[in-house]
């Protein structure tokens, strides 16, 4: 049986201790944790949880304020100690497909979705079959370039996603870069 555990980072206060991990340990059955926020101020306890080998989805946060509407309770709050929106992170997690925290998982979506590298000539070439470089756009002597609109899904998704995890996740160099 799957024990569902929902966790609302809170950005300047965080209530959980070393303890927190040793009791989840103690559970008897597969744990399955839900995080509402991936890296920066939930950096350590998602870091921490993966190093022990929990599974960890992320549950994006509009995700969890639409699910919150949804149960009786209230207005929501931003108090820490409030436990409606964990309750409702971890009713996302029994509930629903959530996307794993790791940075392997992306690797191998990105090789699910390319397939054979050999399929692409180079990066551009890539770029253009994924839809994320700029297509020309030219009607009789005004030119310009706009943002592609078609492209295969799989590994625009995949680029995004890791485009977002390395500025959010390795600091200012990436951010600059």
């Amino acid at each position: 049986m799957a024990i569902c555990i929902g966790i609302d980072a809170a950005k300047v206060v965080h209530w959980a201790v070393d303890a927190f991990i040793s009791d989840l340990r103690a559970l008897k059955g597969d744990v399955v944790i839900g995080i509402d926020v991936v890296g920066s101020f939930a950096r350590f306890i998602g870091a921490s949880l993966l190093a022990e080998g929990f599974a960890l989805l992320h549950t994006p946060g509009i995700a969890v304020n639409r699910a919150g509407q949804g149960f009786a309770g209230g207005e929501r709050t931003s108090d820490p100690r409030d436990p409606r929106d964990a309750r409702t992170v971890a009713e996302l997690v029994r509930t629903r497909d959530l996307r794993p925290v790791l940075g392997a998982v992306l690797t191998v979506e990105f090789l699910a979705a390319i397939g054979n590298i050999g399929r692409v000539s180079s990066a551009d070439a890539l770029a253009a079959a994924a839809g994320l470089a700029p297509v020309q756009r030219q009607s009789g002597k005004p030119a310009g370039w706009r943002h592609a609109c078609g492209g295969d899904k799989a590994p625009k998704r995949v680029c995004y996603q890791s485009a977002f995890c390395a500025v959010t996740r390795k600091g200012p160099l990436s951010k600059a870069f």
